[in-house]
């Protein structure tokens, strides 16, 4: 028969466990949450400068128009119908959501130069947490990643 101490004790193991299990994702790293959230940004900055690269290849043209009218074109609505940028995280508008909720801004100067903005994480424009991308020279022209990092 089983001691009645090695019952409770395998009992309150369990429970002490499942409550690891079940609590720790309340308690995350900020550190790593702010990490993957730079991380994010970047990627999706790189994904929407290679869309744009290959929409330019494919039609032979940039889109024009405001932003909503760049997505929807990256989303599929161009001549050829193709999908260049697929994501789920959009607004109403149908834009692309940075990882804090604003939406990125892009700007095609000219047809000669891409730059893709985020807000970063305070979601406000033109302060130093801003994310500036230079599609041609495929450059950050304002990272503030290092200074964000702890």
């Amino acid at each position: 028969m089983f001691n009645k101490r090695f019952i409770f004790y395998t009992v309150a193991s369990a429970v002490i466990a499942s409550l690891i299990v079940l609590l720790l994702p309340l308690v995350r790293n900020e550190r790593t949450d702010r990490g993957y959230l730079l991380s994010q940004t970047k990627t999706d900055v790189k994904n929407i400068n290679t869309a744009l690269n290959q929409l330019e290849i494919a039609c032979s043209v940039l889109p024009s128009g405001d932003n909503r009218a760049i997505f929807r074109t990256l989303f599929g609505s161009n001549t050829l119908q193709i999908v260049f940028l697929a994501t789920a995280r959009t607004n109403s508008d149908g834009e692309l959501l940075d990882p804090w909720g604003s939406p990125y801004e892009i700007e095609i100067l000219a047809q000669t130069n891409i730059v893709i903005k985020s807000a970063g994480k305070n979601g406000r424009w033109g302060d130093k947490d801003d994310y500036v991308f230079d599609g041609r020279k495929n450059e950050y022209l304002q990272d503030p990643s290092p200074e964000l990092r702890p």
